[in-house]
Formats: C-alpha cells, sequence, structure tokens
C-alpha cells in the first residue's frame, strides 16, 4: 500500500512539473494598447514597449502597415490602421494609440479625420514630426511630401481643435531625424528625453515607463463607448 502511494505521489509531481503554465488571459477591463510604426519600419523598435503592455495584461496590437516608405499618402496608412482595429477589437471597444515617428501622424488622422477619436483614451507619440522635417524635403514620395515642413497636409492636420483625449509627445533635442521644436505639442503634455538615437527611441526606459504610466491613468473600468456616438465618414 505505502509502494502505490509512493508511486501515486511520484506519478503526481511529474505530471505537475511537465504541465505547461497556464496562458494569461487579456484583462477585459483593460483597453488594448495599439502601437503604430514610422517610416521605413515594420514595427521592430516598438516591441519592448508591446512585451511591457502585454506582461500588464493589456492586450495589444502592433499591425504592419504598407508601404511604410514614405511613397503613399499618409491618409491611405490612415485607413489601414483603422482596419486592422476594428478586424481584432472590433467597432466599440475603446483604446490607447501610442505612435512612433510618422506613425504619429497616421494615428492623428485616423483619429481626427477618420472618426477614431471617439474610441481614443490616450494618444502618446515618440519623435513625431507634428510640423514637419526638413530631411523629408529629400523624399520625393507622397508621403514624404506631406511630411514637409509647412505641407498642406500638416497644416489641415494641425488646424484642428485640441484632442478629446490626454496626448503626450516624447522628443529629444538630440534627434538628428526631426528636429525637437517640430514634436511639441501645443495643447499636449510634452515629455523631454536625454540624448538619444531617433530609431530608438521607443525602447528608452523613460519612454516605456511614461508609456506605462500614461495608460494607467487614462484607463477606465468601462473601456466601450456607445455605438451611436461614433463618427460615420
Amino acid at each position: 500500500m505505502h509502494h502505490l502511494l509512493f508511486l501515486f505521489f511520484i506519478l503526481s509531481l511529474l505530471i505537475s512539473c511537465s504541465a505547461p503554465p497556464a496562458p494569461i488571459e487579456a484583462n477585459p477591463q483593460k483597453a488594448p494598447v495599439v502601437l503604430v510604426h514610422g517610416l521605413f519600419s515594420k514595427g521592430y523598435w516598438l516591441r519592448d514597449l508591446e512585451q511591457q503592455c502585454a506582461s500588464l495584461n493589456y492586450p495589444t496590437l502592433r499591425p504592419t502597415l504598407k508601404p511604410a516608405d514614405g511613397t503613399v499618402k499618409i491618409e491611405i496608412l490612415a485607413r489601414q490602421l483603422q482596419e486592422h482595429i476594428e478586424n481584432k477589437f472590433g467597432p466599440t471597444q475603446r483604446i490607447h494609440l501610442v505612435a512612433h515617428s510618422m506613425g504619429g501622424l497616421i494615428s492623428r488622422y485616423y483619429l481626427e479625420e477618420l472618426g477614431g477619436s471617439h474610441r481614443a483614451l490616450s494618444l502618446q507619440t515618440i519623435a513625431t514630426p507634428h510640423h514637419g522635417a526638413p530631411l523629408s524635403r529629400l523624399h520625393p514620395g507622397a508621403g514624404g511630401i506631406q511630411m514637409r515642413p509647412g505641407s498642406q497636409f500638416l497644416t489641415r492636420l494641425n488646424a484642428g481643435p485640441s484632442s478629446p483625449y490626454p496626448e503626450i509627445s516624447y522628443y529629444t533635442k538630440a534627434d538628428l531625424i526631426v528636429p525637437w521644436r517640430s514634436s511639441i505639442r501645443p495643447h499636449a503634455k510634452n515629455v523631454e528625453l536625454p540624448p538619444a538615437v531617433h530609431q530608438t527611441l521607443p525602447k528608452h526606459s523613460q519612454v516605456i515607463q511614461g508609456v506605462i504610466r500614461e495608460i494607467t491613468k487614462a484607463q477606465t473600468p468601462n473601456s466601450r463607448f456607445p455605438l451611436s456616438t461614433r463618427k460615420v465618414n
């Protein structure tokens, strides 16, 4: 009898040790975090942010927008973003947006021109050329032209009213791609970072900590809105 109990104990121990850990399910009370990449990117520099959000049980979406080489208008990429969001989260789920560089302009167009503002809990942009990037003058593509300082696209986008959701803009004065003044938003919380390379800013520890802090502050228990309030294009 004792031998049988001992064997049962050993078998139970082996099963418990070999069983894979239960997957962590996303908390339905936490609104998803959508991470939007920038020019010449597929979102690699946003992976650390995505992993950190997921570790805190936030559902995440890091779509790949194509082509992200500045050859097509930002409006086209914004509609792709809209499609990705609605395909994954439906038409009523509230979301946070975190965007790097050109991704900030894509996100703003989606929010301000495609009706996404009604579902946004917050927008955080990282080294985004809100007022243009002089290097874009060297890019002949439609998207490159739109990112030139003083372009019709930026003039129209910046003429709109202040955001109904919290907006944070991260920048560094050492950015050689996007001049820091171009990242300043008049109605946003503008956060200066220590010197860093433009591409790697989303991996900066202060950015990751700031993003988590802000989405936590902007989080609401009821992260949905009535369908009737959604803007129809």
